[in-house]
């Protein structure tokens, strides 16, 4: 998403020369805005992360829940719940894989 080459030699990358474009697209990303009119709108979240997912390390996740907790406050449970699942990995290895068959 940042550089768009297939051909890019991952091993030269330096997050510092493409810092613009790394926030741009962590703000696209970045769904805490759009969860207000999603939570009008009646809507429920349930945030699930793996323990052992290093594709997405977990304490970003958790961040990402404690920020909620900040902005929406004990209105937060009403609408979200979050889930660590242990030795769960990424795209499914170990713990629940079948959560997104579920859904």
């Amino acid at each position: 998403m940042v550089i768009q080459d297939a051909n890019y030699d991952i091993s030269t990358f330096d997050p510092a020369a493409h810092a613009a474009r790394l926030q741009q697209l962590s703000r696209a990303m970045d769904v805490q805005g759009a969860l207000a009119p999603f939570r009008k709108r009646g809507g429920k979240v349930l945030l699930l992360h793996g323990t052992s997912d290093m594709g997405i390390p977990p304490g970003n996740t958790v961040a990402f829940y404690a920020r909620l907790q900040r902005a929406y406050g004990a209105k937060l449970h009403g609408f979200a719940r979050f889930y660590m699942v242990p030795g769960q990995a990424h795209g499914g290895g170990g713990g629940i894989s079948w959560w997104a068959g579920i859904l």
